[in-house]
This record gives C-alpha cells, structure tokens and sequence, in this order.
C-alpha cells in the first residue's frame, strides 16, 4: 500500500481536471489544493463513524486554512424544517469531465438555496478521498473538499448502504 504524507504525493496521481482549482459546489474554497505548496503535510485517517465510509476509499485530512474554506455540506438528519422544505434532489453529469466515472457523479442532495444565501461556516481543513480508479484498481482521486465527511449513497456507481440520516447535503444549489 502506497504511503502519503505530502499534498505533493497525492498530487503525484494526477488531480482530474473537474478537482483542479477552487471547489464551487458544497463546500467551497477559494483557492484549489493546486494552489498549496507541495511540502503541506496529509494524515491519513478513517472517519469516526463507519457508517460515513467506503471501505475501498481512502481518506486523508490536510491542515490549510489558506483554501479560506467554507463548510458547504451537512448530515441530512441535522437539517432543520426550514430547510428539509428546500430539500432537492439531482442525478448529477459534468459533461465537462472526460472520465466517463468521475463525471457521473451520482444522487446529489442540495438545498435550493442560491451560495450567498446560505449559512456557510469558515473551515481550516480540507479532506481528500483518493480509491481504485479503474478495474484494476488503479488508486486516483475520487474528490476533495472543505471540511470534513459526511455520508454518501452512491460511490463509483455502487450504493453505500450508508443510514439515510447521516448522507450529506449541499447547503446551497452550487455554481
């Protein structure tokens, strides 16, 4: 199993085009992890509860408060009634992605909540999920993003079985 404890060696795989630059959707930043220098330390890790994990995900924790994250996403059972009533739903394709897997991003669950509407809290960490990135498990970037990890129904096209109350919601109906 490969070792990382750079931003410099995760960037060795090659960041896909649709996570270079300024994360917009979500959680956002204003800055990209291209933009960090390459010596910023990375801690792998496995979220606390594993009800939040894909077991053949890799997770990994960068300090950086320069990205000026902010918090874009929360648990869906941590919604107030305010806002299950903005609650939608999209089956997302980024036709601007050319890796058929990386732009079929999957159920997406958002608020309709225009960015500047939405109460997004300052973050000074960034997560990144790296995992096998073709049949033979080739490991690449699946994401990054402010903040830290909440649930997700579907990953690389396979459900998670993760409990509907822990899956992670877009606090605003992204850019």
């Amino acid at each position: 199993m490969s070792t990382f404890n750079t931003l410099a060696s995760l960037l060795a795989l090659g960041l896909r085009a649709d996570l270079q630059g300024p994360r917009t959707r979500g959680s956002v930043s204003e800055i990209g992890l291209d933009d960090l220098p390459g010596d910023t330390p990375v801690t792998e890790f496995t979220p606390d509860d594993p009800a939040l994990t894909v077991p053949v995900a890799r997770y990994f924790r960068v300090e950086a408060p320069e990205l000026q994250g902010r918090l874009g996403a929360v648990k869906i059972g941590d919604l107030t009634t305010a806002q299950l009533a903005l609650f939608r739903t999209r089956n997302d394709i980024d036709p601007s992605v050319s890796d058929e897997d990386a732009r079929e991003h999957g159920i997406e669950f958002f608020l309709d909540v225009d960015e500047s509407e939405a109460d997004l809290v300052p973050v000074g960490h960034a997560t990144v999920i790296l995992g096998p990135v073709d049949e033979q498990g080739t490991l690449g970037f699946w994401t990054w993003f402010p903040g830290d990890v909440t649930g997700t129904a579907m990953a690389r096209r396979k459900p998670t079985g993760c409990p509907f109350d822990k899956l992670g919601v877009k606090l605003h109906n992204g850019a």
